[in-house]
């Protein structure tokens, strides 16, 4: 067994054998002691809360117990999606005590580790620095204060940094380009380590700057790569049908040094919410490697309801952490319910339009691990094209219409259809020319915390069958995303 698999498994069984003998009667819980650590009474209240939560077998008692060992700090079990065709990863999260060195910033950092019966891990640790002196916050009166359509969905300055490696098991690779065929399935294994930094810093807090929520983007990363043939499946192995040719950056994967510079905004106009985002990377490697990218992601939302949904994500957390306010205290963690029952029927149309490129200059390559797909979902587990293969179609450019529709209808669960269409090509072609591929679908999501946490998809259309699957967020419900590994 690889030593990292062994080591995420290991720390899986720390959390659970710590957690399991954790439970105490609420009559043995025992009072604070003076010189107490931060860290010291994180423990102490998490043993009590479990104790208080698992101590029965009705529906009640086991719906808290689950979600004080997923959800609960400083230790907590961790369960989400893998890349897409590596299944699912079970393993340990660690949140210590937020640090507050002044009264201007707030440093939280996490750490996990997660494996998958089929050999699959992922390990990393992440901090976000988060500057609350932000200003422009004056004490108001009854009915005074913001329109709640104009405050920005990112008030505070992040600067995320992290470490993280990722082994996946089986990648599919179809050829490049918009005509690829299905009967070329191979597959590869993949291992990549991303060390970076990630800024995102608003601005223009007043007046019509303050209305769109624009937000600066920066990042540097670092990023070491290492790809092979793959035999965990009924595919025969890359390098069996493709050479460095066919498939670029087979032969050798350099290291790689990744910058980017972007620009968001989210204005909010009544029901109707924005969320563009344009961002510039240039990645930077020996050999031939080198190439530039720009994508354009334009997004439109119109709610159902005069309701708005939690969001998805929020800066000032990490990927462990599901925070709904930017300060933690010792006693209180603030995350949301996940088992709320709530009459709020949450619902949405969207529009979405993806565009994104890259080139290359002189004889330089843009490396197939690193090129974007259409096709199920792609690595980072973004839906794209759901009723095709997973990784079906593989480009240095992509182009994607989506249009869904999304409604919570009980609780924790809620509905959600979509139509999509999308084409990729290669570097000397035009994304206006080629087929433009289209699939319909339908599905269900199981929401936490006001979030779809898990979702389920079936979709057709594509001339190639249908598409069933299920994928879980790797992320706690509020919690930040993850490193991008394309």
């Amino acid at each position: 067994m690889n030593a990292r698999v062994m080591v995420c498994g290991l720390f899986a069984l720390r959390v659970s054998a710590l957690l399991v003998a954790a439970p105490v009667p609420a009559a043995a819980q025992q009072p604070p002691q003076q010189d107490e650590t931060k860290l010291g009474a994180d423990f102490r209240r998490e043993r009590e809360r479990f104790g208080e939560k698992c101590n029965g077998f009705t529906a009640k008692s086991l719906m808290g117990c689950a979600t004080t060992l997923i959800t609960d700090h400083p230790l907590h079990l961790a369960v989400g999606s893998l890349a897409p065709q590596n299944g699912f990863g079970f393993g340990g999260a660690f949140v210590p005590p937020q640090m507050k060195p002044n009264d201007s910033w707030r440093i939280n950092w996490s750490a996990d580790g997660v494996a998958t019966p089929g050999g699959a891990w992922r390990a990393g640790a992440y901090a976000t620095f988060v500057y609350t002196n932000v200003g422009g916050i004056d004490p108001t009166g009854p009915g005074g204060g913001t329109d709640p359509g104009d405050v920005p969905l990112h008030p505070y300055p992040t600067i995320g940094v992290f470490a993280q490696s990722t082994s996946l098991s089986k990648i599919f690779y179809y050829g490049l380009g918009n005509d690829s065929l299905r009967d070329s399935q191979t597959q590869y294994e993949m291992q990549q380590t991303t060390i970076g930094t990630r800024v995102a810093w608003p601005f223009g807090r007043s007046g019509f700057l303050g209305k769109l929520a624009p937000t600066a983007i920066a990042e540097l990363n670092g990023r070491w790569t290492d790809v092979g043939g793959s035999s965990k499946g009924p595919a025969p192995p890359i390098d069996a049908l493709f050479t460095d040719a066919s498939a670029p950056g087979l032969a050798a994967q350099p290291a790689t040094t990744q910058f980017g510079e972007g620009l968001r905004i989210a204005p909010v106009l009544g029901r109707f919410e924005l969320a563009y985002t344009g961002l510039l990377q240039q990645y930077v490697a020996g050999s031939d490697a080198s190439f530039q990218r720009w994508t354009l992601d334009l997004g439109h939302v119109f709610r159902l309801s005069r309701t708005r949904g939690p969001a998805a994500e929020r800066d000032h957390n990490g990927p462990n952490e599901c925070m709904t306010s930017v300060d933690r205290t010792v006693g209180v963690y603030g995350c949301p319910d996940p088992t709320l029952v709530t009459t709020n029927r949450v619902g949405s149309l969207g529009f979405r339009a993806l565009v994104s490129e890259s080139s290359v200059s002189g004889t330089n390559r843009v490396p197939f691990y690193f090129q974007r797909t259409l096709g199920g979902s792609d690595i980072d587990g973004e839906r794209l094209l759901a009723s095709y293969d997973d990784y079906r179609f593989r480009g240095p450019k992509i182009f994607v219409l989506q249009e869904t529709f999304e409604q919570a209808i009980w609780g924790p669960i809620g509905v959600f259809a979509m139509a999509e269409q999308g084409r990729v090509a290669l570097t000397d072609q035009s994304l206006g020319d080629g087929t433009l591929h289209k699939t319909y679908g339908a599905g269900l999501s199981l929401r936490a915390g006001g979030t779809p946490m898990v979702t389920m998809w079936w979709a057709t259309g594509s001339g190639e069958g249908h598409h069933v699957a299920i994928r879980m967020s790797a992320s706690l419900f509020g919690g930040g995303s993850r490193p991008s590994l394309k």
